[in-house]
């Protein structure tokens, strides 16, 4: 649906490759606001988001995965820039990781069906001991559910804010942000799930080394 008040929320990290260098891994991130009250600014959404979310998805990650920055705007005005929020938490689990194109996955099912609202979430930094062959071992697919249930959760940031802020699947094919009047079309996130079998994202794949 048209909507506004949209922020956007990147946490950027990196990953060291098997030689000298390192990807750079960024994971984005909406929430709308719901209907009436009042909003805050993006940083203190953004800090909130770090503290109950990115926190519980850090945990999960490889040592090897540093948290280097947070950007973040509401998305209403073309013309509003970045700005910092505080540093996204590091990996925490032990050495050794999976490949830097391994993800866990996080499939998103949004308030409103069809193409333009399916969204997933990719997290690298995998450790190797959260899988077994193909598939996360039991035991860290359930540490992985207090993150796919903060994913879904609406954040109350306090401060300015008098009114929740929902995750949501942004439209990139239908919102304009390139120049005012922007438009947002977004979707509000009705669950979030996990899928077991560890995928990928070619993207951050190392490149080839002989």
């Amino acid at each position: 649906m048209l909507t506004t008040r949209v922020c956007e929320i990147i946490v950027q990290g990196t990953l060291p490759t098997t030689g000298s260098g390192s990807k750079n891994i960024a994971n984005v991130f909406h929430y709308v606001a719901g209907t009436g009250g009042a909003i805050g600014s993006a940083v203190d959404l953004a800090n909130n988001f770090l503290t109950n979310v990115w926190a519980l998805i850090a945990a999960q990650l490889s040592v090897d995965y540093t948290g280097v920055a947070t950007i973040t705007r509401f998305l209403d005005d073309a013309t509003v820039q970045y700005v910092n929020a505080n540093v996204p938490a590091s990996g925490a689990i032990a050495l050794p990781r999976l490949p830097t194109e391994v993800s866990i996955v996080c499939p998103l099912r949004a308030s409103e069906r069809g193409k333009h609202y399916r969204g997933s979430k990719h997290f690298a930094g995998v450790p190797t001991a959260s899988v077994v062959k193909d598939e996360l071992t039991a035991g860290a697919a359930a540490a992985w559910a207090a993150s796919v249930t903060a994913l879904g959760n609406a954040l109350t940031p306090g401060g300015g804010y008098t009114v929740a802020m929902f995750p949501c699947v942004l439209s990139r094919s239908l919102s304009q942000t390139r120049v005012n009047p922007t438009s947002l079309w977004a979707a509000t996130i009705a669950s979030v799930l996990l899928n077991k079998t560890i995928g990928t994202m070619r993207k951050r794949k190392e490149r080839t080394v002989r």
